[in-house]
């Protein structure tokens, strides 16, 4: 069984198992299924670059993952990420090293993050700290010595969105199942806000109403007049 955590104040995990856990994300399950039919070197990449560390495997072994990418990483070097292979082959791949690098869905248009060398992919002066925490919303402290990606190893859903010094920025997809946000150099905070569609929606929906229901009280008092 594999653990993964979605970042829930309560430190929740997630298990890359659809029918174990119904909350787990499609890719998470997808993923799972793939890892149990590779070997056990290319399970710990896999498990290395999702931040596991742990798994067990029967009969009854319990083996510790070394080496599991931090939950927050500021990377500088960021590449596409394959859209003909899976995403177990993807990352097990022994060539992709997550601690220096991040492999982003749909890269937006005027990369501002340097595609350099892996080894010189970090910097001893880039940092990130995670400042405040609630379910659906983080604040992040970032000091980058130059342009990079923010990756966060919690689950990616469509409604969270992102504020870099209170302005909207993107939130990209990070290897297929985590969040990335890009960050200019210098000391900034990142604010990760969970708004769905559905709640914007039914909001107005509900402000509509309210209004609709406020117009027709005062027609009917201008009528009763």
């Amino acid at each position: 069984m594999y653990a993964l955590w979605t970042g829930h104040a309560e430190r929740v995990p997630t298990v890359l198992d659809g029918a174990a856990d119904r909350m787990d994300l499609k890719q998470g399950a997808d993923l799972g299924r793939a890892v149990e039919a590779l070997p056990l070197a290319a399970r710990v990449r896999i498990l290395q670059a999702c931040r596991v560390e742990g798994f067990s495997r029967p009969p009854l072994r319990v083996y510790r993952v070394l080496s599991a990418v931090p939950r927050l990483r500021l990377v500088r070097v960021a590449r596409p990420l394959p859209a003909d292979r899976g995403l177990a082959d993807i990352l097990s791949d022994p060539g992709y090293d997550p601690r220096s690098a991040v492999l982003i869905e749909n890269p937006p248009a005027g990369d501002a993050a340097p595609h350099e060398d892996a080894m010189t992919a970090r910097a001893a002066e880039d940092q990130a700290t995670m400042l405040t925490e609630t379910p659906e919303r983080l604040t992040i402290g970032v000091h980058a010595a130059r342009p990079a990606y923010l990756v966060l190893a919690d689950a990616f859903a469509p409604g969270w969105r992102a504020l870099v010094d209170g302005r909207p920025s993107p939130v990209l997809r990070a290897d297929g199942l985590f969040r990335a946000v890009q960050v200019p150099a210098g000391r900034h905070d990142v604010d990760l806000i969970y708004r769905p569609a559905s709640v914007v929606e039914g909001a107005a929906l509900s402000l509509a109403g309210v209004l609709i229901a406020c117009a027709t009280g005062v027609v009917l008092m201008k009528r009763g007049r």
